[in-house]
């Protein structure tokens, strides 16, 4: 599985017919290494539930925690639309 941002068809055109673009929400915490140190999560290494929905975290080098889940929207035709600038929890409910 390879993972990049959905405009990296910009850069890319030759994947416009091999790959699906799906949306992505993620969240940050505040720096928390020792909490991060406490759980044993220091390395960085991402960790993920790769079915349909796409489920994921990783800690960043300053200690915070990441984390993210993919499939609120596929695009039709790999074309970005603007829903996919926005939070899931900001869309209408039957978008």
């Amino acid at each position: 599985m390879m993972a990049l941002n959905a405009w990296m068809l910009e850069q890319f055109p030759q994947f416009k017919n091999k790959i699906v673009v799906v949306s992505s929400d993620m969240a940050i915490t505040k720096q928390i290494p020792e909490k991060l140190k406490k759980m044993g999560i220091t390395d960085g290494k991402t960790v993920l539930d790769s079915r349909t929905f796409v489920h994921y975290y990783r800690t960043t080098p300053d200690g915070r925690l990441m984390l993210g889940k993919g499939g609120n929207h596929f695009s039709y035709g790999n074309a970005i639309r603007p829903l996919f600038d926005r939070s899931a929890t900001d869309l209408p409910a039957k978008y």
